[in-house]
């Protein structure tokens, strides 16, 4: 005789379910998003456009933590407007950071400004070179066009130059 099977146990999704299934789709379609098929990579413009966003939303998030903003959290318009354009590097400012955000939130929106001014597509490359992965091609090609370079093997001398600015800076 078989035992019962408990409650819980009937719900998780065996091998060849529908939901099996459709868990491993919305995986895939992951993968293929962050650039991580092979066969159909993610268009680089559409890699960029989505790393910004990416910025500016976790950026937004974090300037809403409680302790970073003095008294009460910042508004979700408030942080969105500081992070964007401390992304952008515009300077514009719906807060006063010195009066409006703690030392904590001082240094995320330092961090955010740098991010933004030493550029998004140069930190995608210091990312990359930590981690040891090897720039492919199509992103050598896609940072030359972001960048203004006429020669792809120019990119590691050029961030080189940068981060050695901004070291010294």
């Amino acid at each position: 005789m078989v035992p019962p099977v408990p409650s819980r146990a009937r719900h998780l999704p065996t091998p060849g379910s529908a939901l099996s299934q459709s868990s491993r789709a919305f995986g895939n379609r992951l993968q293929w998003f962050f650039g991580g098929d092979r066969r159909r990579p993610l268009p680089p413009p559409l890699r960029l456009v989505t790393g910004l966003g990416l910025l500016a939303v976790v950026g937004t998030l974090v300037l809403m933590l409680p302790g970073i903003g003095r008294g009460d959290p910042l508004s979700w318009n408030e942080a969105l407007f500081t992070a964007m354009s401390a992304r952008s590097v515009t300077g514009l400012a719906t807060i006063v950071a010195a009066e409006d955000l703690t030392l904590l939130g001082q240094i995320v929106l330092l961090i955010l400004i740098q991010i933004g001014g030493v550029g998004f597509m140069v930190l995608a490359v210091v990312v990359f070179q930590l981690i040891g992965r090897r720039i492919s091609l199509l992103n050598r090609l896609a940072l030359c066009n972001s960048l203004g370079l006429i020669d792809p093997g120019a990119i590691l001398e050029l961030t080189r130059r940068v981060l050695l600015g901004v070291t010294l800076i």
